[in-house]
């Protein structure tokens, strides 16, 4: 990697980082900033929808749907997709389950009060992540609805009290991130394993 490449990214890495730790000082008023949903109506019908399906087994029935389908219709892009999506997810879950544990939040309903060490911690929001994880697996067509879906997820999390902004800021940045390593690795052995079969072509 180009030093200037370096640089952005850690750039971009502290800038996000400092930006989770105001969000994390501030998170009271930040939950009272973010609009949250009545008791009945559509906006409480659609959070509770959302939240109810874009949960840690929604996300993996989902993608055994998207294989069960790729490996009908034989379709390399599907299967690829979901095998890669279904990777990031256990790499996620894993740092996921670490994280909720070192720094185990009590959701917003419940108080909000930060243990450490504690076992049923809600300091990244698995939800966020979940949705995250698509942005960069799915076909670049499909990208924008992967951005919109998951911002709508975790907009439910915040509005519906179960996580703080910062949560939900975490949850994205690590689906996000698994989702994109998880591509380029698939990506790159998949250009490497092409290689041979190009110079035979020759």
């Amino acid at each position: 990697m180009e030093p200037r490449a370096l640089a952005t990214r850690i750039a971009a890495a502290s800038a996000f980082a400092g930006v989770v730790v105001l969000a994390y000082l501030e998170k009271w008023p930040l939950q009272q900033a973010v609009p949250h949903v009545g008791a009945t109506g559509v906006a409480k019908t659609l959070a509770v929808l959302v939240n109810d399906h874009a949960g840690g087994g929604d996300m993996v029935l989902y993608a055994i749907v998207v294989l069960a389908i790729g490996l009908a219709a034989k379709s390399g892009p599907l299967i690829r997709g979901a095998l890669t999506y279904g990777v990031a997810g256990l790499c996620g879950w894993l740092v996921w389950s670490v994280v909720r544990f070192v720094l185990a939040e009590a959701r917003p309903r419940d108080g909000g009060a930060m243990h450490f060490f504690a076992a049923d911690g809600h300091s990244v929001s698995g939800h966020a992540m979940g949705a995250a994880l698509a942005v960069f697996v799915l076909p670049p067509r499909a990208r924008a609805f992967a951005v919109a879906w998951a911002l709508l997820v975790a907009w439910t999390r915040v509005a519906l009290d179960m996580h703080f902004v910062w949560n939900v800021l975490l949850g994205l940045a690590l689906g996000a991130g698994m989702g994109y390593a998880a591509d380029v690795i698939v990506r790159d052995r998949r250009a490497r394993s092409d290689r041979p079969s190009l110079a035979r072509a020759r």
